[in-house]
């Protein structure tokens, strides 16, 4: 793979409309997102490479191998962003795949399988629920017939979006959702500070990180501060803190022995909002990752049997449950991975995924 190559690549799609990025606003099966399929199936046609189309628009870039008929090694990302995104989001697994099958061209290299590049569906989710849209529907997690009647904001059916994507990309070869494939991989942009911070260069990921979602409902009492007594205050936003400090307590002491548990408010909602008030409903979400589903299981007990203990002078409804549980990848694969950047003297270290991923939805 040839560096100076990639970067030129990803220069073009990373921003068809032109706008200034950081920004980036490549909505699924929107003009920009369609923008962005043209260049690179230009690419692919430059190259004598096939194109296919299944029926979600999932487009795969295909550099045939000797068994045409054996599944093929698969190498995918995502082209859709929302308005904030940045410009190289999820993009950089289908330039990588690209840029891959480029070089096993360039080379001359005759591979046993075919090899292709993917860019899935409406990873994102932000016009079209629910998220990883394409590879749900790859997987047979999420059936299709499911999203035929989904419209967005704006009144635009999915059905049509996709349907002036086939009219659009005519020459490309429809194929079947469930074709299947042999190896998988997805190559992210590490958005945290992991690796920097244990100076390594790539993030061999191992698997899917289980997740658990603890939803408090809190309701108390809207009053004005300055008109009421403070023993006479009901203010579930500040007993929504004190339970928040109480749960992140349980991690850092009762499981601080268990490595790779991570925690954050994921959602947070105050009604009314206002200066000088007590709010009367505060709902908050409370998120934790591991890499053990027993293990996120243990801290939502401990967690909720704590809150409960907590709640005072206001109503809370409390829900703890397993919302996602733990996936391992091919340790061959893996261990296939860390051979190659041991070769090439890449600092790598192992890790898990606690985000939403098409691989992660592809190997459960």
């Amino acid at each position: 793979v040839q560096i100076g190559a990639l970067a030129a690549n990803t220069a073009a799609p990373a921003n068809p409309a032109g706008r200034a990025a950081p920004g980036v606003d490549r909505m699924a099966f929107s003009v920009e997102d369609m923008a962005c399929r043209s260049l690179l199936i230009n690419w692919a046609e430059d190259c004598g490479f096939e194109i296919y189309l299944d029926e979600i628009a999932n487009l795969s870039i295909r550099r045939p191998g000797r068994d045409r008929e054996a599944a093929p090694v698969t190498i995918g990302g995502h082209i859709d962003a929302p308005g904030q995104g940045q410009p190289h989001e999820g993009l950089i697994g289908a330039l990588v795949g690209l840029e891959v099958l480029e070089a096993l061209a360039d080379a001359g290299i005759e591979t046993e399988r075919s090899v292709e590049m993917t860019v899935w569906s409406n990873a994102q989710g932000e016009r079209f629920g629910p998220a990883l849209m394409g590879a749900q529907v790859k997987a047979g997690s999420l059936a299709l017939e499911a999203c035929r009647g989904l419209v967005d904001d704006r009144g635009i059916r999915l059905d049509d979006t996709i349907e002036r994507m086939f009219d659009t990309f005519g020459g490309a070869l429809p194929r079947s959702r469930l074709t299947p494939i042999a190896w998988y991989i997805e190559p992210i942009l590490d958005p945290g500070p992991t690796l920097a911070e244990r100076d390594a260069t790539v993030g061999l990921i191992t698997g899917v990180d289980a997740m658990g979602i603890m939803r408090l409902r809190l309701t108390g009492r809207s009053s004005s501060v300055p008109n009421t007594a403070r023993d006479h205050i009901r203010d579930p936003l500040r007993l929504g803190s004190h339970m928040i400090h109480h749960m992140e307590a349980i991690i850092d002491e009762r499981f601080a022995h268990l490595s790779g548990l991570r925690s954050v408010i994921s959602m947070l909602d105050v009604e009314p909002f206002k200066p000088g008030m007590v709010p009367e409903r505060v709902s908050i979400d409370w998120a934790v990752y591991g890499p053990d589903d027993d293990q996120i299981r243990a801290v939502l007990s401990a967690a909720e049997s704590e809150v409960t203990e907590l709640a005072a002078g206001v109503t809370c409804h409390v829900d703890a449950s397993l919302t996602r549980s733990s996936v391992n990848f091919d340790p061959d694969l893996v261990d296939l991975s860390r051979e190659l950047a041991n070769g090439d003297s890449l600092r790598a270290i192992e890790m898990s995924y606690g985000q939403q991923s098409s691989a992660g939805v592809l190997s459960a």
